[in-house]
């Protein structure tokens, strides 16, 4: 009789074994098709990126070659403009309406045999 309960409960454990097991590997399971999903998602997003990279790199080798295109423009045309003007010499400073940008003495101060310049 003894063998038998020992049977009973060997078989009994066995079975929570075996359920314990089964519990066990359905939830492998779930957290594998949780971490594909999520690499799925990665995949995509990393395929993104590396399309926006490409994109701005070509964008900034468009430029590259633009700025080289305009140097070689600007070195055949004699260099940037300021470097042409100081070539030139010096030029004579105007004011707004062509008059030397020294203030000048108004008639009335003139006349009046006034020494400086009249205010504005």
């Amino acid at each position: 009789m003894a063998d038998i309960e020992t049977s009973v409960v060997i078989s009994a454990q066995t079975d929570d074994l075996q359920s314990g097991m089964e519990a066990a590997a359905n939830s492998v399971q779930a957290a594998t098709e949780g971490m594909k999903a999520q690499f799925a998602g990665l995949s995509a997003a990393a395929q993104q990126a590396q399309s926006q990279i490409s994109a701005t790199v070509a964008q900034i080798g468009a430029t590259i070659a633009q700025t080289a295109s305009d140097s070689l423009v600007l070195a055949d045309r004699g260099g940037w403009p300021w470097q042409r003007r100081r070539a030139e010499g010096p030029r004579e400073i105007r004011g707004h309406c062509g008059r030397s940008a020294r203030r000048q003495r108004s008639p009335a101060a003139m006349a009046r045999g006034a020494s400086k310049p009249a205010r504005r």
